[in-house]
């Protein structure tokens, strides 16, 4: 039967015993005066650092500058100590893959002499809650110095978390402003013995982000909401406008010509060619994102009670924020007067209380209260079409209160956010398209099942596999449709039609050429039922293929305006989903959104607020041209790495 190692006992195996180390020559110098001054160097130097009036970094809670500031306080304030490392390292090789393996030794020995000096054993233990380890990895760890308990690790994430909302106040103190995204988390807690009283129980929370905007809207005006509903015309505010018609082909025309002379070399000329689609804050949208986790609320959406609740805490960090930054005065020192026998307090909400289906109050520009210290303040609320709902009842719940904080007049307004209604279009495509038999040449299902594709389905139950797919199918037909526009058998062909011109100029000619496909291909109105004759079928396979191939540029066009932190090009998309949606049965809720968020962008909104949420709703996490997702999906993400 094989030994168990214990690595513990592996380790003091290795190491020599105290016995051991009496006998070693080492053991025997130390009675050598100049080594024991040094010794004595060494540990005055160690002993300096510790004192609390030194005020070491090791000390410090914020982990920035990791590999700058521990070194030079090695270097120093223990000149003598700094020295025996960095020959004992080799220092001058590879230095600057050798700086974190010293600060490291420099830090457990801190550790050891004074408990207070656990910079690196705080950052080591969020490395090993990061990673999911056990209670046996922190004491294993934390008995050589290297980490804390384990339980020590929630101190610490609250340490970061009122480092977070410091920073929150030093943005909002310089004239940031920001926004709220909320999103349902949910998970289940299973049971070991599952008896009648001990049953497996599903959670339900809230988790909640605050993004900074990128776009400044403080030019505009913020008085008066820009129409009055009443005087609007419904009809003509959801069609599109001569721009947005004229962007929108562009967005069209730009999808074809990048597929055009990347898949067909005889058009490789064209790619100098240009379609200008820039934003007007596109070097804003390229900046990096500030995005603040706060903490998860274990509260459920669906529940009007618990939602207020949720609303009443967006309340109080906004209220909390503000007063950290010093734009209003610190309330909560002042004392209240307790004395009145019947205090007025806010009261609770009825557990099955419910709103009125359409919330209008809700959606009414909050009225200026004097009295209010953020009589000025608004803070957008992004979230899903069911947080959407629930926020706007919960407003409309409180809208009867006495001052603007019970009133929650500073969370307004509350959007639905893009990544969903781009899952809920992705869903109407493929009930749509994919519903055909896997044996029809040329269909959805018929690629799914080609390409093996097992994890696609028809309720986008995985979005990511389902829209790569889709994605896939229409650039193919894309591909087919533009070798037909030019007369081509394939790829390697030369164009019959359409044929470039050898002395031409390329920027006319691939404009031409292009109106030209998007308007037969795209644009151009399908033959009506009038214009057959009895004894004329429509060609199915066409109209498919005509609605499959519109169906991918309207889902391309929205995925590079959301690349792209184009807040003006997704106004537009949301007024072409609002026909899709509305025009399908089962996708009326989100229809009911599209026009919601066209009524707020040009009726119920000021200018400063219509702007603002225009370019808050949208994220880069990482920087740069092409980053930026959707707020809602920076969420999704955030809540994923929650449930680790």
């Amino acid at each position: 039967m094989a030994m168990e190692l214990n690595p513990d006992s592996a380790i003091q195996t290795i190491l020599p015993s105290t016995a051991a180390t009496e006998t070693t020559p080492l053991s025997s110098s130390l009675d050598d005066l100049p080594l024991r001054k040094v010794l004595q160097k060494i540990s005055d130097e160690l002993r300096e650092v510790a004192r609390r009036e030194t005020n070491s970094k090791l000390r410090d809670r914020n982990f920035d500058g990791l590999n700058t500031f521990l070194p030079d306080e090695l270097r120093t304030m223990c000149p003598l100590s700094y020295k025996i490392l960095s020959e004992m390292l080799e220092l001058d090789c590879y230095s600057e893959q050798k700086i974190a393996p010293l600060t490291l030794i420099y830090g457990i020995i801190m550790f050891k002499r004074c408990r207070e000096l656990s910079y690196f054993q705080r950052l080591n233990s969020l490395i090993l809650a990061d990673s999911s380890a056990n209670t046996e990895v922190y004491e294993r760890f934390n008995k050589y110095g290297f980490c804390l308990t384990k339980n020590k690790k929630y101190k610490i994430q609250d340490d970061i978390g009122m480092h977070f909302l410091d920073k929150v106040a030093e943005e909002v103190k310089a004239g940031k402003t920001f926004s709220f995204v909320l999103d349902n988390i949910d998970w289940e807690e299973r049971v070991h013995e599952m008896r009648s009283d001990n049953q497996n129980k599903s959670v339900h929370a809230v988790a909640t982000s605050l993004v900074f905007d990128r776009v400044s809207s403080s030019h505009l005006e913020d008085e008066e909401p820009q129409q009055s509903l009443a005087e609007t015309d419904i009809v003509n505010l959801v069609e599109l406008e001569e721009t947005e018609l004229v962007e929108q082909f562009n967005s069209y025309k730009k999808i074809a010509a990048e597929i055009l002379y990347e898949q067909i070399p005889a058009f490789s000329f064209l790619k100098n060619c240009n379609i200008d689609l820039s934003s007007e804050y596109e070097a804003e949208m390229k900046s990096k994102s500030v995005v603040v986790p706060f903490p998860v609320l274990l509260k459920d959406e669906k529940k009007y009670s618990e939602i207020v609740d949720v609303m009443v805490q967006l309340e109080t960090w906004i209220h909390e924020i503000y007063m950290k930054a010093g734009k209003i005065p610190d309330i909560r020192s002042e004392s209240v007067d307790t004395s009145s026998p019947d205090p007025v307090t806010s009261p609770s909400i009825p557990s099955t209380a419910a709103s009125r289906p359409d919330q209008p109050l809700s959606h009414v520009h909050p009225a200026t209260d004097p009295t209010d210290p953020l009589a000025n303040t608004r803070v957008p609320c992004y979230g899903d079409q069911l947080s959407r709902v629930r926020l706007a009842g919960a407003k409309d719940l409180r809208a009867g209160c006495h001052t603007a904080r019970d009133r929650l007049d500073h969370i307004h307004p509350i959007k639905v956010a893009d990544w969903h209604c781009k899952r809920s279009f992705l869903k109407l495509v493929f009930k749509m398209l994919y519903k055909n038999s896997g044996r029809a040449k040329g269909t959805l299902r018929f690629f799914r099942e080609k390409l093996q594709r097992r994890n696609v389905t028809q309720d986008i139950k995985h979005y990511e596999e389902c829209e790569q797919l889709f994605i896939s199918v229409g650039k193919s037909y894309t591909l087919a449709a533009l070798l037909h526009f030019f007369g081509m058998s394939d790829v390697d062909d030369s164009p019959q039609n359409n044929v470039p011109p050898h002395d031409a100029d390329y920027q006319q000619y691939f404009d031409t050429v292009l109106d030209k496909f998007v308007n037969e291909y795209l644009l151009s109105k399908p033959h009506s039922q009038s214009n057959q004759t009895l004894d004329e079928q429509p060609d199915q396979i066409k109209e498919y293929s005509l609605c499959l191939l519109r169906l991918f540029f309207i889902l391309k066009s929205l995925k590079d305006a959301v690349k792209l932190g184009d807040g003006d090009r997704l106004a537009t998309i949301r007024k072409i989903l609002l026909k899709h949606f509305k025009s399908h049965s089962g996708h009326n809720t989100y229809a009911i959104e599209m026009l919601i968020s066209i009524l707020q962008d040009k009726v119920f909104l000021t200018k400063r607020q219509a702007h603002q949420t225009r370019w808050a709703s949208l994220v880069n996490s990482r920087g740069g041209s092409g980053n930026n997702i959707e707020i809602d999906l920076m969420q999704e993400n955030l809540n994923r790495e929650l449930k680790k």
